[in-house]
This record gives C-alpha cells, structure tokens and sequence, in this order.
C-alpha cells in the first residue's frame, strides 16, 4: 500500500454555488508510463471528506464518467499527446490536453452528458479507479 497527498479542495461554508467550471477531465494513470510498473497496474485513488459534499452544488466534491475506466480511458491512451508524456514518466493526462482536438471535443461532450456528482456524507470515504475520467 502506497499513499500520497495530492490537492486539497474544499468551499468554505456561505460560498455560493458556481456558476461555471473550467474543464479539467482527466486521468491518473497513463498506460505509456514509462516508470516500472505503473502503466500496467491496477492503482485506484479517493478522497475522504470531512465535511459534506451535498448534492446542492454548495460545497467542493468529485465528479465521476462511470465506467469510463474501461469504455473511454483505453481510447484517451491512443491520443499522441499522452503516449509522450507518458515516455517523459507523466501520468496525469487531461482531455483539454489531447493532441487530436477532434476526438477531445467529442469527449468534452461525452463528459458533459455522462460524468455524475458524487455526494459524500461527511467522514465518507470515496474510492476509484485512476484510469477512471473525473474532477475535483
């Protein structure tokens, strides 16, 4: 068992909701890692919230493409962009990065139409897989 510290993110309380996000889909795993062992392996991520994340949009939380770990993530891994990043040892790859801006439009859409909010109870402990498409 490995552990890290990545981003921290929370909303302080009274913060209005916002209105707009920039777009930061990505992944964190990059099957042309060249470092040993991590382009192949399963490896999975979380965060654990203290405070609430719910679904009134007034507090920071993640947001999940269910079940692009496997439907999407495979595709992503084709594009050029991260097979060089993935030869530098860089695994986080993120669509708005994509050499081929035609299938990352097409996946900004797919996003926008598939990718859920996840709502956390405080003390909650959210997991997935690093190959799945989220934010946040």
């Amino acid at each position: 068992l490995v552990t890290s510290l990545d981003v921290t993110f929370f909303t302080p309380g009274g913060q209005p909701a916002a209105e707009f996000n920039t777009m930061s889909a990505h992944v964190d795993q990059n099957k042309h890692d060249v470092r040993p062992g991590l382009a192949e392996r399963n490896t999975y991520q979380g965060v654990l919230y203290v405070w609430p994340a719910g679904p009134d949009g007034l507090s920071s939380t993640t947001v999940v493409w269910p079940g692009s770990h496997r439907d999407v993530w495979p595709d992503m891994m084709d594009d050029p962009a991260f097979v060089q990043t993935g030869g530098m040892g860089l695994h986080y790859s993120e669509i708005s990065s994509m050499a081929n801006q035609s299938n990352a439009l097409g996946l900004a859409s797919a996003w926008a139409e598939n990718a859920r909010r996840v709502v956390v109870p405080p003390g909650g402990l959210l997991l997935w897989n690093s190959r799945t498409v989220h934010t946040g």
